[in-house]
């Protein structure tokens, strides 16, 4: 009776690691067909989408796949680009007309700005004249007369 079980117990760890060894070969196989079909630009199945079974390429495995992708991302933006000129309904005149309107309020700000200019140095040079005319002469000193 104890060789009975002891042969139990070697046949259930053979079995044991025999499984294991299948599952471990089964695992690398699946790998390797994962990867050829990678390389080969094969498509794959996505994971559960709600029962919807749909095959896709693997992004930068087909050329053809690359292209549409591209053109899909290109008309997504033409398509946003649209919008946005449709919202911005300014037409290229007005734009003009305020862009106009704009460097006229510059120009006729810079006018009256030198104008205003031009007459703080009136006023400088004329307090700077007056200055040395008060330095040749002093205000309470008398010009000497000569005596002869």
């Amino acid at each position: 009776m104890l060789l009975n079980v002891l042969v139990a117990i070697m046949n259930k760890t053979v079995e044991d690691g025999f499984e294991k060894a299948r599952l471990e070969v089964n695992f690398t196989l699946a790998t390797c067909v994962l990867h050829c079909e990678k390389t080969h630009g094969l498509y794959r199945i996505q994971g559960w989408n709600g029962g919807v079974d749909e095959t896709t390429a693997l992004v930068g495995d087909d050329k053809k796949f690359k292209k549409e992708y591209e053109l899909k991302a290109l008309s997504k933006e033409v398509e946003e680009y649209k919008r946005k000129v449709k919202q911005d309904s300014i037409s290229i005149e007005d734009r003009l007309e305020q862009l106009k309107n704009k460097l006229k309020n510059v120009v006729k700000l810079q006018s009256e700005e030198s104008e205003n200019t031009e007459k703080q140095l009136d006023d400088l040079r004329a307090l700077i004249l007056e200055q040395l005319e008060n330095l040749k002469n002093p205000k309470g000193l008398q010009p000497e007369t000569q005596e002869e």
